[in-house]
């Protein structure tokens, strides 16, 4: 009986694990597509843009954008996404999901024109937005023309950034007062109650 509910539980534990790198790699391949539609040649499918490629004109950006017309939502997830494969770019430390199901802090190699790039395709984003959000709106609730979208993003985007940097300070604290533990030159005096009793 034992066995047999391990071996459900782990096969259900494979299926939420495939289930997750399946709808991972969809991501990757629909946010993929929009980068190549926005930005590049329309190519499906995964981001075909380099550091040298060209980049769409931000009056090309607006018209795709306002042909597409996506949701905030998908707006927000899509930033989100381009900015976390900056700080992927950047080699920040990041938590990422091992082949076993497992999680582990991994560090990307950095890349600083990958990063550029990425950041450039951010910023021509949210200026091609400012350029609709400028434009008459006509009532479109969640979706491009309601005026704030591209300071929404912007907001979101700093408010993101700035917990990402709070926290890498927090650590780096942490590791620079356990070393100063360590060497014996903390500014807390310890006393062990345990060594008076030899005494």
């Amino acid at each position: 009986m034992a066995r047999e509910l391990r071996a459900q539980a782990a096969e259900s534990a494979k299926e939420v694990h495939d289930k997750r790198a399946d709808t991972k790699a969809n991501q990757e391949a629909r946010f993929g597509s929009l980068i190549n539609l926005l930005f590049y040649d329309g190519t499906k499918g995964k981001d075909v843009g380099r550091p040298e490629t060209a980049i769409n004109h931000k009056n090309v950006v607006v018209k795709k954008l306002q042909s597409k017309n996506p949701s905030m939502i998908t707006l927000e997830k899509f930033v989100d996404w381009v900015d976390d494969r900056r700080d992927a770019a950047l080699g920040y430390e990041r938590v990422t999901e091992i082949d076993d199901g497992t999680y582990a802090a991994t560090r990307g190699t950095k890349d600083e024109a990958e990063a550029d790039r990425l950041f450039r395709l951010t910023e021509r984003l949210l200026d091609a937005l400012s350029v609709i959000d400028e434009q008459p709106a006509h009532s479109n609730t969640g979706h491009l023309g309601d005026g704030h979208s591209a300071s929404n993003l912007r907001q979101r985007l700093r408010e993101k950034r700035r917990e990402r940097d709070a926290q890498f300070l927090e650590r780096q604290k942490s590791f620079v007062d356990a070393q100063t533990i360590k060497e014996g030159k903390s500014k807390y005096e310890y006393h062990d109650e345990f060594l008076d009793d030899l005494d």
